[in-house]
């Protein structure tokens, strides 16, 4: 049986992390992919737009609000003392996919022997996930410290200059 999941899962390309210039923004790698969830329509500055929430491994539990982040159940790289999750500081809007989807992001292929559990518990939660990467938008302008946040307002500038979005 194939996993075929509802969600879009997608891997970051080296050009957007170009065009964001962003050091927060979770790197992939050809050896090391890393699985971006695609949330559909989340309201920023007024409008709608497509995000990239990062699937993470090691979140530092103790050091991080909880409202920065929606556990997941660990996986097997996840350390003592951390959590995985979908890390809504890390998150960034994609470009409209019909201008140059494929320079910018990637499908993330399912790993289905690593990956099942995850993305079941992913699927049977999204609504609670889009609402708290909602939530998190809602309340991006008054969080008091973004040292660990991508920059969202520059990725909306960057991607209006290029008429990206």
């Amino acid at each position: 049986m194939q996993l075929r999941p509802k969600s879009k899962y997608v891997s970051l390309q080296p050009a957007l992390y170009e065009l964001f210039g962003d050091k927060e923004m979770l790197r992939s790698t050809v050896s090391n992919e890393r699985a971006n969830l695609v949330i559909v329509k989340l309201r920023f500055n007024n409008n709608m737009y497509n995000f990239a929430i990062p699937w993470r491994s090691n979140i530092t539990a103790n050091a991080t609000p909880t409202s920065t982040y929606f556990q997941l159940p660990p996986t097997s790289k996840t350390k003592d003392h951390h959590v995985a999750g979908l890390d809504f500081r890390k998150m960034c809007i994609l470009p409209n996919k019909k201008k140059n989807k494929n320079k910018y992001y990637t499908n993330y292929i399912i790993n289905e022997t690593k990956d099942t559990n995850t993305v079941m518990y992913i699927e049977k939660n999204k609504k609670t996930i889009i609402a708290r990467a909602q939530n998190y938008l809602n309340n991006y302008d008054n969080i008091s410290s973004k040292t660990y946040s991508v920059d969202l307002v520059n990725c909306f500038d960057e991607l209006n200059k290029k008429d990206l979005l």
